[in-house]
């Protein structure tokens, strides 16, 4: 289980929340479903939060460790070297913690699926996009988190002496190292929700045609034009019926594992 941490928490339920549809999975704020979640029924539930106080009391943190270095050689028995070193360290603190996660079955996604913003979103798309759902919200009422950076970059000269017969006398030179640290931290004092568990769910792209109904709403039959996987989508401007049909997403499957980061700089932990 992976454990994504937001680099800015949010008061809690407002905007990491289960059922959440995100069309980034590393950032909240690109919710689709902003004023409306389906409810979830609480058999279904599952309380993670004793495995997530469990890795946070034992002192979690993310070491990130990027080395790079670049030796040239240079005419005349010279050569230079550059080196680049950056460590990240993320540390958080976190007292009373409550975890939540759940697994919705294909009627709960559907009923996600039909919110307007959602389906005005996919309509928008000539081609299919990579939809998420947040299936686990891990809050606390006290929390703290500390970021540390540090950048060293060094430069160094040397240079090969020999006799003119080819004896080598070796190598002198000297090196210049600058490191620079900074420090962040941030901390409320209020409950708030700070990680989440998010996996991608594909999506089938359908042709409905509408037929008026009372209370102004909308049904008909349904006529699959393609997936999340090969669909090319769908250019309403080909139709002279246009007001006669619609497009519509329905949920197609829901991914077995959640999603590993793509950013280094963001902070994840796992249970």
């Amino acid at each position: 289980m992976k454990w994504i941490v937001t680099r800015y928490p949010k008061p809690s339920g407002q905007l990491i929340a289960l059922g959440a549809i995100l069309s980034d999975p590393e950032d909240p704020e690109t919710r689709l479903n902003w004023h409306s979640t389906t409810d979830i029924d609480p058999k279904y539930l599952i309380d993670e939060s004793t495995a997530v106080q469990r890795v946070i009391h034992a002192g979690i943190s993310n070491d990130d460790h990027i080395m790079l270095k670049l030796t040239q050689l240079l005419g005349g028995g010279l050569n230079a070297s550059g080196g680049a070193k950056d460590d990240r360290k993320t540390t958080i603190d976190a007292v009373d913690v409550e975890a939540k996660t759940f697994l919705p079955d294909k009627k709960y996604m559907n009923a996600c699926m039909e919110t307007p913003e959602v389906q005005e979103y996919v309509k928008k798309c000539n081609f299919s996009k990579t939809l998420y759902m947040i299936i686990g919200v891990a809050s606390a009422n006290k929390l703290r988190i500390r970021e540390e950076s540090s950048k060293q970059r060094s430069a160094g000269v040397g240079v090969t002496a020999s006799y003119p017969g080819g004896l080598d006398l070796g190598t002198v030179g000297g090196c210049h190292k600058n490191t620079q640290t900074t420090v962040s931290e941030m901390g409320t004092e209020q409950k708030c929700d700070f990680a989440y568990r998010i996996r991608e769910f594909t999506y089938w792209k359908y042709r409905r045609e509408k037929v008026k109904m009372k209370a102004d709403r909308n049904a008909g039959a349904l006529f699959r034009t393609g997936n999340t996987e090969n669909d090319e989508g769908y250019d309403d401007s080909d139709d002279s019926d246009n007001d006669a049909y619609e497009n519509v997403a329905l949920f197609n499957e829901l991914k077995e594992v959640d999603v590993s980061r793509s950013n280094e700089t963001v902070f994840y932990f796992e249970t």
